[in-house]
């Protein structure tokens, strides 16, 4: 049982909160509240044959990237190393979070929509996951006891293998990341039919 379904249960409310040091939970919020922003331009300019404005291409960019990195760590990382206990990651919420949202902000960037930006825009996608990573990193690295760092404050393992591979594995992610948005930028509008 995972985030909402706690607070319907009568949980303290302080326990979503706690959920926001999970990317998971920072990525989906970012892409709802970009997608709402999107969908009220979209409504309020419905006879207007104008182009979505730049900076909210660039922030559906940045967003869709986040969730679909979240989709892409949740398969290709997280699922191997939790062994047998995996079936969490993909139940209740987290459901909606790690597959659903992920799945649906793709198709929608990639099929129905047209919102290629210049590349260096593209480059603006580095902020959230570097950002992200310091904040991880520091919490991490400033809870060691006795060389090791408990699971809460490591809750992604990266740091389980010591510092090196730790940050080994951020610089990893950052590059991943940057490949996925120049992959999601080019394909923005590709199979729109006129």
């Amino acid at each position: 049982m995972e985030t909402y379904e706690h607070i319907l249960n009568g949980e303290s409310i302080t326990y979503l909160f706690t959920r926001f040091k999970f990317f998971t939970e920072l990525s989906n919020l970012c892409m709802g509240i970009c997608a709402l922003i999107y969908a009220n331009y979209l409504c309020n300019h419905i006879n207007n044959k104008g182009d979505i404005p730049k900076t909210i291409r660039v922030l559906k960019l940045i967003c869709t990237t986040g969730v679909v990195i979240t989709f892409l760590t949740v398969f290709i990382y997280l699922i191997p190393v939790s062994g047998d206990n995996w079936l969490f990651l993909v139940s209740g919420s987290q459901f909606i979070f790690h597959i659903l949202n992920p799945i649906l902000a793709f198709v929608t960037f990639i099929f129905f929509e047209d919102n290629k930006v210049e590349c260096k825009y593209v480059l603006y996608n580095i902020f959230p996951i570097t950002l992200y990573g310091i904040f991880y990193l520091t919490v991490a690295l400033t809870h060691r006891v006795n060389g090791v760092i408990p699971y809460e404050y490591d809750w992604y393992l990266f740091m389980s293998h010591g510092t090196k591979i730790g940050l080994i594995t951020f610089a990893i992610m950052t590059v991943f990341n940057m490949i996925i948005v120049y992959v999601l930028n080019s394909l923005s509008g590709k199979f729109i039919k006129e």
